[in-house]
């Protein structure tokens, strides 16, 4: 896997960490929203510039965000599958990913419950 895919998953993940849909992160890096979607899916390279700008606002390193920190930690393909479901439930309707919360929250509450 290139290092943009690498890159562009991690960006994800802590997008998706801190509760940001795509548009809310190109609004607060002050970037077109078009550019969070091409930069996650590691269509561009990220830039010195664009590395401080995903850092302060996902309030990290850049060595985070590179990876640097630990080189062994991979992405593992649960987490894959999860972070691609999330991505088509920020596609839906705002009244439908509402629905789609309340019964993750609801399993996750029953879940928490029986321990």
């Amino acid at each position: 896997m290139n290092k943009s895919k690498v890159y562009g998953q991690i960006i994800s993940r802590l997008r998706i960490e801190r509760g940001l849909t795509q548009k809310e992160l190109s609004e607060k890096m002050g970037i077109p929203f078009s550019l969070i979607t091409d930069y996650e899916r590691g269509k561009l390279r990220l830039h010195d510039e664009i590395i401080v700008k995903f850092a302060r606002a996902l309030q990290v390193s850049a060595d985070e965000i590179l990876n640097l920190q630990n080189h062994n930690r991979e992405i593992d393909s649960a987490s894959l599958r999860i972070m691609k479901r999330v991505k088509k439930i920020e596609k839906l309707p705002k009244f439908k990913q509402k629905i789609v919360l309340q019964m993750i929250d609801g399993y996750i509450k029953g879940e928490s419950q029986k321990e």
